[in-house]
């Protein structure tokens, strides 16, 4: 019934997909006309705003969307992906806490513990918090042991901290779940870059000892 919000969010959520904003809008206006507290709804305009721009009136959105849904691990789930493309990491870890702590065990809730963990990953190396990264993708990719997404964090986070060994390792696995993947071509070249500039400083340290 296209008379119900939900209905309205519904369409607008498969109009955002098929990239018809304007068509979304207008859908996501209409929920909000026939209920204004429809979950989802504020979300849908968050994600309208953010993509003319308006990034100030999304931030905007998404927290009246938080007060409205934020009980909802799912709901949650997707406003603190979009936090992240506002950067805002560290509310988004936030956001992602909670999911993590409203998400049942259920198989259903295990996937949605997945992916806010691999979600909090993204959001914890936006805010320099590595080790942090870390952590969260190897959780993740205990819990679901062939994500190729928790494989590729993995290698991305420790080939920032310099432990080239871990990264390969991870890589190497990343790859085979993930063949094909752009992101992981780049960090194989980056390290390979990585591997020769360390032989090479093992290699001239001696004669730069010497010249001492």
């Amino acid at each position: 019934d296209v008379r119900s919000a939900e209905a309205r969010v519904c369409l607008g959520e498969q109009a955002l997909r098929a990239g018809r904003f304007e068509a979304a809008g207008d859908q996501f206006e209409a929920a909000h006309r026939l209920d204004a507290d429809e979950p989802g709804v504020d979300l849908g305009l968050a994600r309208i705003a953010h993509h003319q721009s308006q990034d100030g009136r999304a931030l905007t959105l998404l927290r009246r969307e938080l007060k409205r849904s934020g009980q909802r691990p799912e709901q949650a789930l997707q406003v603190a992906r979009l936090l992240i493309e506002l950067h805002h990491p560290n509310r988004a870890t936030e956001v992602l806490t909670r999911v993590l702590e409203l998400s049942p065990a259920s198989a259903c809730g295990r996937q949605v513990v997945v992916d806010a963990l691999l979600c909090r990953g993204v959001a914890h190396t936006l805010a320099g918090r590595t080790d942090c990264a870390v952590a969260d993708y190897r959780r993740a990719a205990r819990l679901a042991p062939s994500c190729g997404a928790a494989m590729r964090g993995l290698a991305q986070a420790y080939a920032d901290l310099g432990r080239l060994r871990q990264a390969s390792y991870w890589l190497q696995r990343a790859q085979r779940a993930l063949p094909g993947d752009p992101a992981l071509r780049h960090l194989r070249r980056r390290l390979m870059l990585a591997t020769v500039r360390r032989a090479g400083h093992r290699i001239l340290a001696p004669l730069r000892a010497i010249r001492k």
